[in-house]
């Protein structure tokens, strides 16, 4: 059953949000046990936000024509997806501090049109990696998206973690 959450703004704006029930799964239990920063399950049924599964609380923003309730990802798990356009995006809140990161990765599953792939994105600031379905991925391959890891400390500019 979706909780409902009546929130006053710092205006005094009251506004009232629906988020989807969190069921634990396999799958999302062994994210959990990894504590991360934040974890988007993008299983959303409607609305302007993606909920974060962590303690956190770091609810980021819709943005654009999105899809919901979309097939998932996972054999065996009854979550769903959201669909993206090409102009589409989820906006993390200011909150989650990202630039005190000394590193980070981002994991997120992907459908092109190709069936699922798993990704993963890990950065030091000198070094970006991309895992591809579980293999280091020599070249970044052409996904719809661009990642920047220029708030890290880096010897000069910044470079695109993936591109398309």
């Amino acid at each position: 059953m979706p909780t409902t959450y009546v929130l006053r703004a710092l205006s005094g704006t009251i506004v009232t949000v629906t988020a989807p029930p969190f069921v634990a799964t396999p799958y999302s239990l062994a994210i959990l046990a990894d504590t991360p920063q934040a974890y988007y399950r993008c299983n959303e049924f409607s609305g302007p936000i993606a909920y974060d599964s962590t303690s956190n609380h770091y609810d980021a923003a819709l943005v654009g024509s999105i899809a919901y309730s979309q097939p998932g990802a996972l054999f065996g798990d009854s979550d769903t997806s959201l669909l993206f356009g090409a102009t589409d995006s989820l906006n993390v809140p200011y909150t989650l501090n990202y630039t005190t990161f000394t590193a980070f990765s981002l994991e997120f599953w992907i459908n092109a049109g190709s069936g699922w792939h798993y990704i993963v994105v890990t950065c030091d600031g000198p070094n970006t990696l991309t895992y591809y379905d579980g293999a280091l991925h020599p070249i970044l391959m052409k996904l719809p998206f661009t990642i920047m890891c220029s708030h890290l400390p880096r010897s000069s500019g910044t470079t695109p973690l993936a591109q398309g």
